[in-house]
């Protein structure tokens, strides 16, 4: 980063913003590693070190890309299996808040110490921070939806179709990890569509699009590959339909009662009780506010990200999960960050319209200043 010095005529290059991005992923690494479980805790992820170092065929709806990915980390010559598996999680919980970080930093220009703050106070969620504690798939789910919101920013920054293209990619690699990425995809696919469509329909370009989305959809061919080989139960192809779209839950996923509705919806709200407190909501606020005025494409997208998440998590069961209402602090991280933005551009105003001029008259050496 370089700034101009007025007074020598030269510009004077200063690195210390590099180390921003350095402890926007080291700070929340090594925290998270602190409170990471050495061993197997039980449940799915006992399953996963147990499947994933064998390449074995998770549950439906089969995680590919996370089982893959997670192989790599069965290699790491350190500690246990256990401990490396779970070792992803950190990774994928530390690389989300990075990519956060960065996100925040371009749409509101630069502002490193907001966007460092900001994103590094979600990271802490208790929703969030559980997760990067043992083998789970959830905080893949979140770097997915920071890097396409990234990527998005970038391509509508630049219009230049490497991004869109990586944008449309990155929204069908994210389905192969879990279905709530096949919930919040139409908000996704329908971002380039508002902010500049005349750019995404062209005939070679929409179809170069689709099969983007398609192509790491591929991926699933691991399942049926692995069960052929002895490491899994698919045997035929509606075997496969069935899997992969997780059939078997269907009954879990429907209409609740009013009743039942409410219950979990209230349920999530206090899993947020504690971190999201009334300053934090107001500065929430605040953030939407502004998104609504100054960036309306993001607002568009965030609003509409936060209903669709709600879409899964309300009508699949019938009490709260935390694991599902991760992805809901990125969400709401880019309004608060927005929101501080605001508060501090008006303190700025006021501080320079009001205050300064006082200090000015009762103190004559902040002149100097």
């Amino acid at each position: 980063m370089t700034f101009y010095d007025t007074k020598t005529g030269s510009y004077i290059y200063r690195n210390y913003v590099y180390i921003f991005y350095i402890l926007a992923f080291l700070l929340p690494f090594f925290i998270y590693l602190r409170t990471m479980h050495p061993a197997s805790t039980g449940w799915d992820t006992t399953w996963m070190h147990i499947q994933v170092p064998l390449l074995y065929v998770g549950h439906p709806t089969g995680f590919p890309f996370a089982f893959l990915t997670g192989k790599l980390f069965s290699f790491l010559p350190i500690s246990t299996m256990a401990f490396r598996l779970n070792l992803y999680s950190v990774f994928w919980g530390a690389l989300t808040i990075f990519v956060l970080f960065v996100f925040i930093k371009n749409i509101l220009k630069k502002e490193y110490y907001i966007a460092f703050i900001a994103s590094l106070f979600f990271g802490l969620f208790r929703v969030f921070w559980y997760q990067t504690n043992r083998f789970e798939v959830y905080t893949l789910n979140t770097f997915f939806t920071a890097i396409i919101m990234l990527a998005g920013f970038y391509w509508a920054n630049t219009k230049s179709n490497k991004f869109l293209y990586l944008y449309y990619f990155l929204i069908g690699l994210s389905i192969t990890n879990h279905p709530i990425s096949l919930f919040l995809a139409p908000a996704f696919l329908l971002f380039p569509v508002y902010t500049d469509f005349r750019q995404v329909f062209k005939i070679k370009k929409f179809f170069i699009i689709i099969g983007l989305i398609i192509l790491p959809n591929l991926l699933y061919l691991y399942i049926p590959i692995r069960s052929l080989q002895g490491f899994g139960r698919v045997k035929d192809f509606p075997g496969f339909i069935y899997y992969i779209t997780g059939e078997q839950w269907s009954d879990h996923f429907g209409f609740k009662s009013p009743e039942i509705f409410n219950k979990i919806f209230f349920e999530y709200m206090e899993m947020l009780k504690g971190d999201f407190t009334i300053p934090v909501a107001v500065i929430f606020t605040a953030g939407l506010v502004y998104l609504l005025l100054k960036k309306r494409k993001y607002f568009y997208l965030i609003v509409s990200l936060i209903v669709l998440n709600f879409i899964p998590i309300l009508m699949y069961t019938s009490e709260a999960i935390n694991f599902y209402f991760t992805t809901m602090a990125i969400f709401l991280c880019v309004p608060f960050a927005c929101g501080l933005f605001w508060i501090k551009e008006g303190a700025v105003i006021f501080f320079n319209k009001y205050i300064k001029k006082w200090l000015l008259k009762k103190f004559r050496f902040f002149k100097d200043f």
